[in-house]
């Protein structure tokens, strides 16, 4: 996600981007909670509410835009804000048990009582996770390429439900 947040002083937490049901039933989630960044990924180990909340403190800032990439791998979920890791926590577990009836909400969850208020200029959910490279790239504005610097290029398909 590429955002500005209107304000340092948003609580709730308030929701940036959320895949769910419900501010409990959440495949995912990024949000705000002043200058912290608050990230909840369900996971086989961790049930339908997605905790224990990732918090990664210090990251957002209402002053410029900041470039949001969360990635998984099954071992880690890893956190870059402009194209730089700034946090790194263990989590396990597939994302076997997502909701595929979930909704997408942007600026606020689907239940709308999470409202995020600021410029919100790109959400993209990839379907893999990214190394520090990939994570650079589309930082810069390019395709990600593969892992690891690798050759070739990265498919993406546009997917639109009504």
């Amino acid at each position: 996600a590429v955002i500005q947040p209107a304000s340092n002083a948003q609580s709730g937490p308030a929701r940036i981007v959320a895949f769910g049901q419900s501010a409990t039933d959440v495949n995912f989630y990024l949000a705000q909670d002043g200058t912290d960044l608050i990230v909840r990924l369900r996971t086989t180990d961790t049930g339908t509410s997605a905790s224990p909340d990732i918090t990664v403190p210090n990251v957002l800032d209402s002053s410029s835009q900041q470039h949001l990439l969360v990635t998984y791998d099954q071992e880690q979920v890893r956190v870059y804000v402009n194209g730089v890791a700034v946090h790194s926590v263990a989590r396990t577990g597939e994302l076997a048990n997502w909701d595929p009836t979930a909704l997408i909400a942007v600026a606020n969850d689907p239940t709308s009582d999470k409202p995020w208020r600021g410029k919100l200029f790109k959400v993209v959910v990839w379907d893999q996770a990214f190394d520090g490279g990939q994570a650079g790239r589309t930082y810069s504005g390019d395709d990600p390429g593969l892992p690891g610097g690798a050759g070739g290029t990265f498919s993406a398909v546009w997917d639109e439900r009504p």
